[in-house]
């Protein structure tokens, strides 16, 4: 299944360390490079709590 998903939720995933998920689930994951390269480094960093 190829899926696009809305960037708080990837980025939920990643905090959450269940990114994992997203890998298993699917076969493709489209995300624009934009989200993948900044939205990503600066937001989901895999086990990050918010303050």
């Amino acid at each position: 299944m190829e899926v696009s998903l809305d960037t708080n939720v990837i980025i939920h995933l990643y905090k959450a360390n269940l990114q994992n998920i997203l890998f298993n689930r699917f076969e493709k994951l489209k995300v624009y490079e934009f989200i993948r390269y900044h939205e990503m480094v600066n937001h989901a960093t895999p086990g990050q709590t918010d303050p």
